[in-house]
């Protein structure tokens, strides 16, 4: 009987070995093969910005790397990730999409498989955002949370840029040295910024200013150098080649003595401008290539800002869409010839039922549906929507796919945006009320943010800042 008691505890015993020594060589054959060198790491907070977080460390093999990273206290909240470090012994991140005055955790991930380093994870500390950044005031009442980012864009004398985050807390910003007139997120995952001072009317400036997430200036442009001479308003974008494209005044000189003026009358009109990103000038074309200016009865009383350009957009077959204010349309103008291939709108070429005419429209662009949606101010009739519209270029029709009006204290006269968040929900910019709001596809509010003063010029919506795809 004793003998029978021993075997099975040997036996016990021999399966209990069997599983620990499974259990070892299973860690030890997937356990990270790549070592961080000892007192390499550094963890040091932006002296100039307290969002951002620099991590470096050395390996002591060529291997990738990245860094994932979670707030201390939301245990369940999905943890994010740096972008990559490929190939490399010696690896540097700027952590972003932080927080202010928060701690978070953080492991380091390498090798191919992004297996975790062995070590328990580390700590940083974000500082507090600096004073005079915009204050996000999320009203009472109504959800907070949406998914993705915003970009604004902070107007006073020395301005800023910056992004909230999911949860509607700023993630991130950038000082600017001017005054920012306004910011547009790139398919390169920056942000192109125009900027000047309160002597420029309008939303115009002198610098055009490319930076990117960690902060480094990829492009600067200054209205005097190379082929940059015309001073730029409202629109600044990139192409599909890295180059700027901008919204320009130009200025030329008319005969007015037939409407009050005089005989080399000068009148300000509207460009575009392509530049490499030196400032070198690859195309340029004017309003007044298209228009005449004598053909309007009224020019000696808009000669200082005729049609009031306020946006641009490169359409999907590399064309460029131009909103003019004053006369209620949309051009669509060929990128090589300059060409005026359509105008839509109020006297356009395009059909539109006179419900679906829009008035002071701002923020025109091609949804992720593809169609040309913008945000109708409505001045004439002093209520704001959105629109959007599918239109067939050979036939010239054009079909509304979205109508939604706002609520009567979301009216903005001037400035504002409006783009879909997702498939029922609107992302609204009301500068007039100085307001950031979520719509549901009925126009009624979701959620309601008060920006302060001054007045933002409209909101970007962005999915994601950058790939995520190395977070295990």
């Amino acid at each position: 009987m004793n003998s029978i008691r021993i075997n099975r505890a040997l036996i016990v015993g021999l399966i209990l070995l069997m599983v620990a020594t499974i259990f070892i060589g299973w860690r030890l054959f997937f356990a990270c093969k790549y070592q961080i060198v000892d007192d390499s790491l550094s963890v040091k907070l932006d002296p100039g910005n307290s969002l951002r977080v620099h991590i470096e460390f050395q390996t002591d093999q060529e291997t990738d790397a990245t860094v994932k990273y979670w707030k201390k206290e939301d245990a369940y909240e999905p943890a994010k990730c740096s972008k990559r470090s490929i190939s490399s012994q010696c690896h540097q991140f700027t952590i972003v999409d932080l927080e202010q005055d928060c701690e978070y955790k953080f492991e380091i991930l390498l090798g191919s498989n992004a297996c975790a380093h062995p070590d328990a994870a580390y700590r940083f500390t974000t500082g507090k955002i600096p004073v005079g950044l915009t204050p996000i005031n999320w009203r009472d009442g109504l959800e907070q949370n949406f998914q993705g980012y915003i970009l604004l864009q902070r107007r006073t004398v020395k301005g800023n840029v910056f992004i909230v985050g999911s949860a509607g807390k700023i993630v991130w910003y950038e000082k600017i040295d001017g005054m920012v007139k306004v910011s547009n997120w790139t398919d390169d995952n920056t942000i192109l910024v125009l900027y000047g001072d309160k002597n420029h009317k309008n939303s115009a400036g002198d610098h055009i200013l490319e930076i990117d997430l960690e902060g480094n200036r990829l492009i600067h442009l200054t209205v005097g150098e190379n082929d940059f001479n015309n001073t730029a308003h409202h629109e600044v974008l990139k192409d599909g080649n890295g180059n700027v494209l901008a919204l320009i005044y130009d200025t030329r000189h008319f005969n007015l003595t037939d409407y009050g003026g005089s005989a080399n009358d000068e009148v300000i009109g509207d460009g575009l401008l392509l530049m490499d990103k030196y400032g070198n000038q690859l195309w340029k074309w004017s309003v007044f290539d298209s228009k005449n200016p004598l053909e309007d009865p009224l020019i000696y009383e808009k000669k200082g800002d005729w049609g009031h350009a306020n946006g641009v957009y490169i359409d999907l077959d590399g064309n460029y869409l131009v909103s003019f204010r004053d006369w209620n349309q949309i051009w669509k103008i060929n990128s090589t010839s300059g060409q005026v291939m359509w105008t839509f709108g109020e006297n356009g070429d395009i059909p539109l039922e006179d419900k679906y005419q829009f008035s002071g429209q701002h923020s025109i662009h091609i949804n992720k549906n593809g169609e040309y949606m913008l945000f109708d101010n409505g001045l004439k009739n002093r209520k704001s929507r959105a629109l959007a519209y599918i239109i067939n270029e050979e036939s010239f029709e054009a079909v509304n796919t979205l109508n939604i009006a706002f609520q009567e204290e979301l009216f903005a006269d001037r400035m504002g945006s409006a783009y879909l968040l997702d498939n029922d929900r609107i992302l609204l910019c009301s500068p007039r009320l100085q307001s950031l709001v979520i719509t549901d596809l009925n126009g009624d509010i979701i959620s309601h943010a008060d920006l302060g003063k001054p007045d933002p010029y409209r909101a970007n919506y962005i999915r994601t800042l950058y790939n995520q795809e190395f977070l295990p």
